[in-house]
């Protein structure tokens, strides 16, 4: 989940919307309902917060000069552009703000309608005649002027005052709760279940079933999703404190998401300092196996309830089988799930995966009695070390059909006491390679930020630290690259229009980041109704 809003963050930052955390009163305006809602209590201060930071510094890159013509070709949000598909653009809305902006999505039957609604009650006269002009040029925009407040929409149904208001709405409430801020820029929050059904109508097909079959496994148990960003502080390029509302029992596959206080525990010494991010999860991966079982029947079992229980049962009891108890085995978890990821130089992100265990001997003996006997899996020996290669077979008319993800270039192997799995066997060489002589990832004394997350480590289940962060965004940066063309007119709940697409292919490779974004750190505290989440990012590369 932590990866979704990740995705969120980049696609709100490419577009360049920014906004705040204080309760705003154009909250009362707004319809109970919206799934998406964006807020600034500030244009002004929101606009001069984005352009001090790196991130508009890469919005306005040379890299970036194909992907922008395309967006303002799409939106027509260029400050240049007499109209945008919103229905006004960028510096007239700054022209007649008196402060306060919002933006929300409202679901109207099997539609949507869109309702952007600015205080203007210190420039009323102005946007009164703005209107006018505006009415001559965008018939397929609703504009009203009530009470100092200028509203556009693209349904007339959303012109009239809401029965209920976001502002009473449970789940926007406790959000907001949670991720009060005096100072951010920007609030946002979401309802992703309904986001995803209307992003898939104008999006691939195949995103919308794998979001549906989440759903249909039990993530549908996260209701929605908020936060405050704040831009250009004297310490950060960017604050962010988001919230994931997730209330009431984990059922399904949901139940992965079992996680315990981060104990205080400094990361391993032989963290090279080359990777790109490394992030520290209190997994109870005892209790998450379930969890995966659920998965694993729905995604690779057709749907019947006991495959992977039945399994686990053959890999434990056949006598003619490893006879390995992977329950018991994975009692000898003893500290939390470290992920350490590096983009390689084809833009693909490895991804290693490392587990400390109390007992490394019984470890790699279930391993040679999992794989030895295994054809499709190949044993290496990198120096000291065993590996366990699994073999590409897709294109062997020999294999027969197997039942699970793909693991092809997968590797595993023990190590410093801890099991590393690697999605990229030369990655896992790679890090074996480094550790010759051990090296600490970084040398805390000298960020102020590492010292930070040390304080909340006891109270965290997960830490994460990028350097740069860009380098973590990279696989979220990349998925967005590779989806594909969104009509963005569609979105707005507008018709569909080849006019509007918008095609994220046009982005530049992820190797353009870290030039512009620097290292950050963030973490995030369980509690009984979800995930607070806070992510900070410096203000320079280093």
């Amino acid at each position: 989940m932590k990866d979704f809003i990740s995705l969120l963050f980049v696609t709100m930052v490419l577009r360049g919307l920014p906004a705040n955390a204080r309760e705003p009163s154009l909250t009362t305006l707004v319809p109970a309902n919206a799934i998406a809602y964006i807020a600034a209590p500030n244009l002004g201060q929101l606009d001069s917060g984005w352009t001090a930071t790196g991130f508009a510094d890469l919005w306005r890159s040379e890299g970036f000069a194909d992907f922008r013509k395309t967006f303002y070709d799409a939106s027509r949000l260029n400050p240049n552009s007499d109209l945008s598909l919103l229905g006004i653009n960028w510096q007239q809305l700054l022209s007649v703000s008196s402060g306060e902006a919002c933006w929300a999505l409202v679901p109207l039957d099997d539609e949507v309608g869109f309702l952007l609604l600015v205080d203007v009650a210190e420039h009323a006269a102005q946007a009164a005649k703005l209107i006018a002009e505006l009415r001559q040029k965008a018939p397929f925009r609703i504009y009203f002027l009530e009470n100092g407040v200028l509203g556009i929409t693209n349904r007339q149904e959303l012109t009239k005052s809401p029965t209920e208001i976001l502002a009473s709405n449970e789940q926007f409430m406790a959000i907001a709760a949670h991720t009060h801020s005096t100072t951010a820029q920007l609030t946002w929050y979401v309802k992703p279940w309904a986001i995803q059904s209307i992003a898939s109508r104008s999006g691939s097909n195949e995103e919308g079933k794998s979001w549906q079959q989440l759903a249909d496994n039990g993530f549908e148990v996260v209701q929605a999703e908020g936060g405050a960003i704040t831009l250009a502080t004297d310490k950060h390029d960017v604050e962010h404190n988001c919230f994931i509302y997730s209330p009431g029992q984990k059922e399904k596959a949901a139940r992965l998401l079992n996680f315990l206080p981060l104990k205080d525990e400094s990361l391993p010494n032989w963290i090279p300092t080359e990777i790109d991010s490394v992030s520290s999860t209190q997994w109870n991966l005892a209790g998450a196996l379930a969890g995966y079982g659920s998965y694993f029947d729905a995604t690779y079992a057709e749907g019947i309830d006991g495959t992977f229980d039945a399994v686990l049962d053959d890999i434990h009891q056949e006598t003619t089988g490893p006879q390995v108890d992977i329950l018991a085995l994975l009692e000898i978890q003893s500290g939390p799930v470290l992920r350490l990821t590096k983009t390689l130089q084809n833009g693909l992100t490895a991804v290693v995966y490392a587990v400390k265990v109390t007992d490394e001997a019984k470890m790699k003996d279930a391993l040679l009695r999992m794989f030895g006997p295994d054809e499709e899996v190949e044993k290496k020996s990198r120096g000291q070390f065993k590996l366990w290669v699994f073999k590409d077979i897709q294109d062997d008319p020999d294999a027969g059909e197997s039942m699970g993800p793909d693991l092809a270039d997968y590797a595993l192997t023990v190590a410093w006491n801890y099991f590393l799995v690697s999605t990229s066997e030369s990655a896992l060489e790679a890090l074996l390679d480094a550790n010759t002589t051990p090296r600490v990832v970084h040398d805390e004394t000298e960020d102020p930020l590492e010292s930070l997350l040390k304080d909340h480590s006891s109270e965290n289940t997960i830490s994460a630290h990028n350097s740069p962060s860009a380098a973590g965004l990279r696989p979220a940066f990349e998925g967005i690259r590779t989806r594909g063309s969104v009509d963005l007119g569609q979105l707005l709940g507008d018709p569909e229009d080849p006019q509007h697409l918008l095609d994220f292919s046009t982005l530049p490779e992820s190797n353009t980041l870290p030039r512009f974004i620097a290292s950050g750190f963030g973490f995030v505290n369980q509690s009984e109704d979800g995930w607070h989440l806070q992510d900070f990012v410096d203000k320079k590369v280093k």
